[in-house]
């Protein structure tokens, strides 16, 4: 009911950047865990999965990610055969 109770705060929610720590709206989901907030975000918007993966593993592993660099195509190629794939 929460969804069909306040759906332009929903409506709102989703159309902001995935935030997985903020409050959703209305009273009746609040106690919704982290993943059950990811299963919400996927089911509703779909094209927004790449960015709920990204802040998950924020989420959980914080600062330990780096951002990448700009790598050269070529040096990584050199790295690369049949048995190790370039991945991006």
């Amino acid at each position: 009911h929460s969804l069909i109770n306040n759906s332009q705060q929903w409506e709102e929610y989703f159309q902001s950047c995935v935030n997985l720590v903020s409050i959703v709206p209305g009273t009746a989901l609040q106690e919704l865990s982290l993943i059950q907030k990811c299963l919400l975000w996927k089911l509703i918007c779909p094209h927004k999965v790449a960015e709920l993966s990204h802040t998950l593993i924020l989420h959980e592993l914080g600062n330990i990610v780096n951002m990448s660099d700009n790598y050269n195509i070529h040096e990584v190629y050199k790295l690369a055969d049949k048995y190790t794939p370039i991945v991006f």
